[in-house]
């Protein structure tokens, strides 16, 4: 093109120096130039606007611009320069519809001479490409399981230089969409980047920079299934899409489509052909082929072994002659006639079990299936035979085994039963056929599965439902080794339950597919009644136990009952008047319970009822109805809507027992089944779960009978309430511990000691609990009281009770006692309080500082009633106005826990030193809650707490 254009130049310029016919003879040479240097019509159409250019301008120097010989030279230069281009233009598609003719040609040899996509590649595209002005190209297979395509075949011309490009392209694999290949499979048609460096579908842009690719297109290699890869190229040198190269590349494409589709078809073929081969040579069965005419076409080894003849003389026989027998030849011919006229006929598409017959002309069981070859004409048939001599035998001693194993199985205990894939019965012995509540085992086979589950509902050893589905013979029908399960069934029917511990275990063919499943049903109904009833009774008992409310606990019970025993249940007990009250009544519907209430409000028991309740309580005998029928109810009915209520209750099944005791008859337990049915074993159940509530009951009321006794016996060995002394505020707290029918042993008191001497203060500890204890409680109290009287030191007085004591108590009993007297201005109205103290083994008394300090009053002596002179002084201390005196006994200060103290002396100092200026019962009430949180809410001492606070 260069050479043409300087050429053309030179040309016009030599026009210019000789005047403008030089123009002519330059478009004369430069046509035949532009042939001959092979230039395609752009660059033709640039050397005729380049001499245009020349003409145009050449006549401006000489003054001939626009005169009839320059327009002619102009005119002259275009009809040239457009002569030129065609010629160029008809040169270019020559040669380029030769390079494709010579592409094609090539491709379809190949093709042609190759058998696979892999044996072809190689040269597809070294026989494309070049031809068609590409430096490089690759052919990339669609994998349609992973959704990507993988180069399969690239390939570069000598003269470029692709090195990285071509690497780049090797290692890569590009989902559908992506890239360009990527791209063609998805749209399914040609894609054409003209500068991939500008394209964003591009995906290796730093390789084809580096190795100079301008332009890539990518066309899909087609087939009747869509895009079964892609033929990508790409040049050095920027190409515009071309429309005539798309279809020239879209023809290619198709070309190699159809070529792998067909050698996938031949392939197929091939396959098919040697798979048929390979399973008549290796089928076990015989495989005979017939035609029209009744005559043999195909026999294979397998034939020539069931039969005894060789295929080479089996095949143009008659196949009736050699291998049916003669009775049923006629019928066999008849057969074929009918199917051949009509196209149907009773074999095809049926197993049949017919008579063979082998070349010595012995006889034997066959299995025949028939089958019409499609597309024969004349028509062909074909036949598998199977000698089912081994597996008639095996079945004939099978059914021998059978039959002595259902003798056997007949005679077990257990329910045995079989069940086939779709879950029917196949078979059930005698106890399944008890079990299953049907009367013989005929009837038990012919029903459908969900119509025997019908007749049951099923429940977990902890009363839960439990689905049909779960049972272990479902799972063993899937395949599995299903455990063994502990179930409950109660018959609708009757309400009945039983108990069965469930087994089930797949059997299995050679192949390892599930034949049946075999189901036993050992029945535990004794033995799971037994654990229940003592599982119950243990929980009842414990409940039963565990509070002396026993109004609430029976409501417990109540609850327990329902629904592990009943559906139903109701308490009712005999208040102290002899009035039957109820305590509880339960259902696992509170609606329905609210109802039964407003029921026995609207008819109460009639306790002239010779039956029932009213006979159960004079009696003390249970009444157990195992069926309640509808004459029992209209028997009970006060009236019509009285009977229609009871019927609506839904009662199937009931019983009453008494709740008894040594005392007597205390109530009754009414239980009531809707679904269930009850018997004796229920009977006994509920008897001995009334008995022991009897048991309870007493006891709590004998327990609360005791407890009132202690309660009032500890009360009169307190003062009722605290004096009230003037300017001085009091306080005192007092919890006994231990059983609530037991008296503690501490105590205090509070007096005037008269003729305004002042007020005597006492808190004491005596040893032990109960009556003793009380004994000794009421000595102490009295006897201090009755010696304040005689002298006005507290240690006189605690010395006249250690006298008293060891006088009249022999068994060795003591107390400890703290005694402190008070006197002074205070009582008057103001001023201070002066007190003494004398202390008999008892802990001193503390005093509260209105400041916040804290102090011991008092020293320590010799316990009371235990040595004739024991230890005893008086210590004098002032109490200043906002002081308090704090007194004691040994349950605030000794409170153990797991041998570890948790509350002692000190830590009582600490909470004092906490409560200034509070008055006296907040300070009372403080020791007590903290010293009671020590204790884990339950004080294992008694406590005792005075405050005394002299008033600011």
């Amino acid at each position: 093109m260069g050479l043409a254009l300087l050429l053309t130049v030179l040309i016009a310029l030599a026009d210019v120096i000789v005047g403008g016919s030089a123009v002519l003879a330059g478009l004369l040479i430069a046509g035949p130039l532009v042939a001959a240097l092979r230039l395609d019509a752009r660059a033709t159409a640039l050397v005729g606007a380049v001499a245009l250019s020349l003409a145009l301008f050449v006549g401006i120097p000489d003054m001939d611009f626009a005169t009839v010989n320059h327009l002619s030279r102009v005119a002259t230069v275009i009809v040239g320069s457009a002569l030129a281009i065609f010629v160029a233009r008809t040169r270019f598609q020559r040669e380029e519809a030769a390079n494709f003719l010579k592409a094609q040609h090539a491709v379809a040899q190949i093709l042609a001479e190759t058998e696979t996509l892999a044996e072809a590649t190689p040269r597809l595209l070294p026989a494309m490409a070049p031809p068609l002005g590409w430096e490089g190209g690759t052919i990339w297979e669609v994998d349609r399981r992973r959704g990507e395509v993988a180069p399969m075949q690239t390939w570069t011309a000598e003269s470029a230089d692709l090195v990285e490009f071509e690497k780049a392209t090797r290692t890569r694999r590009m989902a559908r969409g992506q890239g360009l290949p990527g791209s063609v499979w998805e749209r399914g048609e040609t894609c054409w980047i003209e500068d991939v460096q500008q394209d964003e579908m591009f995906a290796r842009k730093p390789a084809a920079l580096e190795s100079g690719v301008v332009t890539a297109a990518g066309f899909p290699i087609l087939g009747h299934g869509g895009v079964l890869g892609v033929i990508e190229v790409y040049s050095r040198e920027r190409r515009e899409s071309d429309h005539e190269m798309i279809g020239m590349m879209a023809t290619f494409g198709r070309q190699i489509g159809q070529f792998i589709e067909r050698k996938q078809a031949d392939l197929a073929v091939r396959e098919s052909e040697s798979m048929k081969g390979a399973i008549l040579a290796g089928a076990l069965d015989a495989v005979v082929t017939m035609d029209h005419a009744g005559r043999v076409s195909e026999f294979n080894p397998a034939a020539e072994r069931i039969f005894g003849y060789s295929a080479a003389e089996a095949i143009g026989a008659d196949l009736a002659g050699l291998i049916i027998p003669p009775e049923m030849r006629e019928a066999h011919h008849t057969g074929l006639e009918r199917a051949l006229r009509t196209g149907e006929g009773e074999v095809f598409g049926r197993r049949l079990e017919l008579t063979g017959m082998r070349k010595d002309g012995g006889q034997f069981p066959v299995e025949l299936t028939v089958t019409w070859i499609e597309g024969t004409e004349p028509p062909l048939f074909s036949g598998q035979i199977r000698d089912i001599t081994p597996r008639m035998r095996s079945e004939s001693d099978l059914r021998r085994s059978r039959d002595q194993l259902e003798i056997i199985l007949q005679g077990v205990a257990d329910g045995v039963t079989a069940q086939d894939t779709t879950g029917r019965l196949v078979f059930a012995n005698a106890a399944a056929v008890r079990v299953l509540g049907y009367d013989e085992p005929e009837e038990l086979m012919a029903a459908a599965p969900e119509e025997i589950m019908e007749r049951f509902q099923i429940f977990t050893p902890d009363g839960e439902p439990f689905a049909p589905a779960d049972l272990p013979g479902r799972h063993a029908l899937a395949g599995e080794e299903p455990p063994d399960v502990t179930l409950r069934f109660r018959v609708l029917a009757t309400g009945e339950e039983r108990w069965s511990v469930v087994k089930a275990r797949p059997i299995f063919d050679s192949a390892g597919t599930v034949l049946m499943a075999i189901n036993i049903f050992e029945d535990v109904t004794d033995q799971m009644r037994r654990e229940a009833s003592q599982r119950f009774l243990a929980e009842s008992s414990k409940l039963l136990a565990g509070s002396l409310d026993y109004e609430t606990t029976l409501r417990q019970v109540a609850s327990l009952t329902v629904p592990r025993l009943a559906d139903w249940c109701s308490v009712e007990l005999l208040d102290e008047h002899g009035e039957l009250q109820s305590v509880a009544l339960e259902h696992q519907d509170p609606r329905r319970v609210k109802w039964a209430q407003e029921l026995r409000e609207r008819y109460p028991v009639d306790m002239s009822q010779p039956t029932g309740t009213p006979h159960v309580l004079r009696t003390g005998q249970a009444e157990l109805y195992s069926e309640i029928p509808d004459e029992l109810l209209r028997a009970s009915a006060r009236d019509e809507e009285h009977y229609r209520l009871l019927h609506d209750l839904g009662m199937r099944s009931a019983m009453i027992v008494p709740v008894d005791s040594p005392e007597g008859v205390l109530g009754t337990i009414s239980l009531v089944g809707e679904e269930r049915r009850f018997d004796q074993d229920d009977l006994s159940l509920a008897c001995e779960v009334a008995h022991r509530a009897g048991l309870a009951v007493a006891n709590a009321r004998l327990y609360s009978e005791r407890a009132h006794i202690a309660r009032t016996l500890q009360e009169s060995l307190l003062p009722p309430r605290l004096p009230s002394i003037p300017n001085v505020d009091t306080a005192a707290r007092f919890r006994a511990a231990g059983a609530g029918n037991e008296v503690g042993g501490d105590f205090y008191d509070l007096f005037d000691l008269g003729e305004g001497s002042g007020w005597a203060v006492v808190i004491g500890d005596v040893c032990g609990k109960g009556p003793e204890a009380a004994a000794i409680t009421a000595l102490a109290r009295y006897t201090l009281r009755a010696a304040a009287m005689q002298t006005k030191s507290p240690s006189d007085a605690l010395g006249i009770l250690n006298e008293a004591m060891l006088s009249q108590h022999s068994d060795k009993r003591f107390c400890s006692v703290a005694f402190t007297s008070l006197s002074g201005a205070a009582m008057d109205g103001g001023g201070a309080l002066d007190a003494c103290v004398a202390s008999g083994g008892h802990p001193l008394p503390l005093v509260l500082r209105a400041e916040g300090g804290v102090e011991e009053a008092g020293e320590h002596g010799t316990l009371i009633g235990v040595v004739p002179d024991p230890d005893l002084c008086n210590r004098p201390i002032q109490l200043a106005p906002g002081d308090a005196i704090v007194m004691f006994t040994d349950g605030v200060t000794e409170v153990r826990r797991d041998e570890r103290e948790v509350f002692g002396p000190r830590h009582l100092v600490e909470l004092l030193g906490q409560q200034a200026g509070r008055d006296a019962g907040e300070i009372a009430d403080t020791i007590e809650t903290r010293v009671v949180e020590a204790w884990g809410g339950e004080p294992r001492d008694d406590i005792a707490i005075l405050v005394l606070r002299v008033c600011p």
